[in-house]
């Protein structure tokens, strides 16, 4: 709510213009005619209501004293409040954003409670119809502190857990996720990899065994290598083993460390 100057003081408003959509404020003609904009209670309040629920929402109780440069409660609430719920952000902090009067959580997969972050949950609560499904494994909630069971009426909410995982764009068409169809907001996705080849090395000497379905420690490689019976143009046979390049536990770009938060 708030106050539409020129509806509530049609006569001692000017008129809205494009750099003030609802009119500005105005002088009187000739003192004592009554013409200039009051400064009463409405338009008091209007300010004292817009000043409060910032300081509110921020979770800041007024100093008592007024606002000076570089000590400002009202500046303080409105940094503290420059986020909505649900907006998942990047860090570099090392401290808690709580140290610092931030409404940020840490996404590290925790169970919260729903009655201390009722907007957090309004806002990414992924719907009692998902929230039974498999694929749910984030925003749901729960009916016990640990996060084990899934309860549509529970008291208990689950966030994500970003450590070590990139955040990916939901794509509900499938469009570019093959899985994006049965993902659910805040679902986690184990690593994949696409199909790939390796390069073959070849050799006529013969393996120390015929049976080219099983690996043999006395073959290149060490039995690091599975063996494969080729023939040239003079069907004399060639030996090949496919080349190892070693193992890793998941396939990954160029990145940065930092935490990822979420509003609340």
């Amino acid at each position: 709510m708030a106050l539409n100057p020129n509806v509530k003081w049609p006569a001692q408003t000017n008129a809205p213009t494009a750099a003030y959509t609802y009119g500005s404020a105005q002088n009187v003609t000739t003192p004592g005619d009554g013409t200039g904009t009051p400064f009463e209670e409405d338009l008091v309040n209007d300010w004292f209501g817009f000043q409060q629920e910032l300081l509110d929402k921020a979770g800041i109780t007024p100093s008592g004293t007024p606002d000076e440069v570089d000590d400002s409660d009202i500046y303080n609430a409105i940094r503290l409040t420059s986020g909505y719920p649900g907006l998942i952000v990047p860090m570099a902090l090392n401290v808690d954003p709580a140290t610092l009067g931030l409404r940020i959580l840490k996404m590290v997969g925790q169970v919260i409670a729903i009655a201390n972050y009722p907007d957090l949950v309004a806002a990414t609560y992924v719907g009692d119809a998902d929230n039974p499904d498999a694929q749910a494994t984030a925003f749901i909630k729960t009916s016990d502190a640990g996060g084990a069971v899934k309860d549509t009426t529970g008291g208990y909410f689950v966030l994500p857990d970003a450590r070590g995982r990139f955040v990916r764009g939901l794509d509900p068409a499938g469009t570019r996720d093959p899985d994006g169809a049965i993902r659910i907001m805040g679902n986690n996705q184990v690593d994949a990899y696409e199909n790939h080849s390796h390069r073959l090395c070849l050799s006529t000497v013969a393996p120390a065994s015929t049976d080219f379905s099983t690996r043999d420690a006395a073959d290149p490689g060490a039995g690091a290598a599975v063996k494969v019976l080729l023939f040239n143009n003079d069907s004399e046979p060639i030996y090949a083993y496919d080349e190892l390049s070693g193992t890793t536990p998941e396939t990954r770009p160029h990145n940065i460390c930092c935490d990822f938060g979420i509003w609340y």
